[in-house]
């Protein structure tokens, strides 16, 4: 394998992981510290391959865990504990799940590595490029409804009258 294409494998394979842990925790992951964690645990994984040992040892992954974790934004030590923990979570979903669709189309697994019978890279940028489409579809829809569904609405209870500004909810109709 080319060493390019091993990190463009680990650099796809961090960023899903980070994306869905931020997901997890409902928070925005500014594309530059998802790009840069991801380029920074690439080249992690391939001085651990060959050159330093000590990278391949439990404790030294779970530091890299932590330092990754720092790439999704928080204000507290306690959200960072909790970023942490979704990091080490979408980490084992992300994986399993790769590992399982790879099999699943035929896939094996030799010498620690999964051989898949579509690039794991194709479906791991698949997966990444899907990651991103719920935001992209929720500001297309956001535009159209701050554009038609604006009303001004006016409550009178026991004589006394408010207005106000409200955005119609499709699931909720009420006219009185």
């Amino acid at each position: 394998m080319y060493i390019e294409l091993f990190l463009l494998d680990n650099a796809l394979m961090n960023s899903l992981i980070l994306r869905t842990a931020a997901a997890m925790l409902s928070r925005r992951l500014p594309c530059w510290r998802m790009i840069a964690a991801s380029v920074l645990g690439a080249i992690y994984a391939a001085l651990s391959v060959g050159t330093v040992p000590l990278l391949m040892s439990l404790p030294m992954k779970l530091v890299l865990g932590l330092l990754m974790a720092l790439a999704i934004p928080f204000k507290t030590a306690k959200e960072y504990m909790f970023s942490a923990l979704a990091l080490f979570l979408s980490t084992f979903a992300v994986g399993g799940a790769a590992v399982g669709l790879a099999f699943l189309l035929g896939g094996k697994l030799e010498n620690g590595f999964v051989l898949a019978a579509v690039p794991l890279r194709v479906m791991l940028g698949s997966a990444l490029l899907a990651s991103f489409m719920p935001g992209v579809i929720r500001r297309v829809l956001e535009r159209r409804l701050v554009n038609n569904s604006r009303l001004r609405i006016e409550i009178i209870h026991k004589g006394v009258s408010i207005c106000a500004s409200a955005i119609v909810d499709t699931g909720n109709m009420l006219c009185e």
